[in-house]
């Protein structure tokens, strides 16, 4: 279980210096999701980063169900489930992957969160 509060408040420090981008949201907690489908842009981009396509869903969802945080973006329109093995980003209102990427493709900013993610973990 994390404190929430404490892991917005910590990001939001991130943020305001620039190490990660205002853009990320709100961190929840992870909330059941089924995945549907993709986009053409999920599509685009799983190839560029070594998806095939037969396993964009099943990808996704496994990003969803070992997700350590959830980040509510797009005036809750979109969901961002970070996981240690990948990411992915998710409609709400459809269930469409709007794009997903493994670990290999984590910048700095996405290790600084996890980071952050796991010292709320460890605290409890």
């Amino acid at each position: 279980m994390i404190d929430y509060s404490k892991l917005n408040r910590i990001l939001g420090q991130l943020k305001r210096s620039g190490k990660i981008t205002p853009s990320i949201g709100l961190a929840r907690a992870p909330e059941q999701f089924e995945v549907r489908g993709y986009t053409r842009h999920a599509l685009i981009r799983a190839a560029q980063r070594g998806i095939p396509e037969t396993q964009i869903i099943s990808t996704a969802q496994k990003y969803v169900d070992t997700a350590l945080v959830m980040f509510v973006q797009g005036k809750g329109r979109r969901r961002l489930y970070v996981s240690n093995s990948g990411n992915v980003a998710v409609f709400v209102d459809n269930a469409l992957v709007a794009t997903l990427y493994t670990k290999d493709f984590f910048d700095q900013e996405m290790h600084r969160i996890i980071t952050e993610v796991m010292r709320c973990m460890r605290q409890l």
